[in-house]
């Protein structure tokens, strides 16, 4: 038959989808994001550092890519290393990266582990060289030396080894993106604990993070969770416990 079949009906039925998310900017420069997504019962928090690699101390290159795995090494009181504890002890996965602009770090665990997660958050910026004894930057540079060979130099992941040339045939020597990410053998070998305790004490702040939550959490407690599970000194200079009023929350009659 030439009959034409019908054409298809574009009354398409979607259903309905927003973004609710909550935003806090506190007077230390600290921004918080909560966004509720109850799928699953799952948490994740990615943190974004406003330093990468191009806030290396020249000499030093290297330096953000090298905080970034000892901060997996990190022990606060009697916790296993920050790896340990966020893998073994809560169940969670964990990756980060460390570009020319940022280090990120991203963390997926069960909802009912959140607030252990945000505990370790404040911690980055309040304690960011925790417990890493000195020894523990001498095995991270080797380490980080090995993934030099392995991603530059050993051409085992062709992306990195065109990244290193592209930076230096496309800015100058005295520009940031210049120069390798990761650093190379010799910088990397100069970087001292006292050099990244310095360094991180200046780069890892509130004013320079940017903290998203996603999953299953109770919206109505997203403030509670802040003030619960973050050193109360990263929302604004000198403020303690004194200075938090409480109040009662939606549904809850006042004693």
């Amino acid at each position: 038959s030439s009959k034409k079949p019908a054409s298809p009906s574009l009354k398409l039925k979607v259903d309905n989808f927003e973004l609710n998310t909550k935003r806090y900017v506190f007077p230390s420069g600290l921004r918080v994001f909560f966004q509720v997504d109850q799928t699953l019962p799952i948490a994740a928090i990615t943190s974004v550092t406003d330093h990468g690699s191009g806030s290396d101390p020249l000499g030093m290159e290297g330096m953000a890519h090298l905080y970034e795995h000892l901060w997996f090494r990190t022990e606060h009181g009697e916790l296993p290393s920050t790896w340990g504890l966020l893998q073994n002890e809560l169940g969670c996965n964990l990756n980060a990266f460390t570009n020319f602009d940022v280090t990120t770090y991203m963390t997926v665990c069960p909802s009912g582990n959140l607030e252990h997660m945000m505990r370790l958050e404040s911690l980055r910026m309040t304690a960011p060289m925790g417990g890493v004894p000195d020894d523990g930057v001498t095995t991270e540079i080797e380490v980080v030396r090995n993934e030099i060979r392995n991603r530059s130099e050993n051409g085992n992941i062709p992306f990195f080894s065109l990244l290193e040339p592209m930076g230096k045939h496309t800015y100058p020597e005295d520009h940031p993106y210049h120069r390798p990410i990761a650093g190379d053998h010799t910088t990397v070998r100069s970087i001292t604990p006292d050099n990244l305790r310095s360094w991180t004490a200046d780069m890892y702040t509130p004013a320079n993070t940017t903290v998203m939550l996603v999953g299953d959490f109770d919206p109505d407690r997203a403030l509670d969770l802040l003030i619960e599970n973050f050193d109360l000194s990263l929302f604004g200079e000198g403020l303690t416990d004194e200075h938090v009023v409480k109040w009662p929350r939606r549904g809850v009659k006042s004693p």
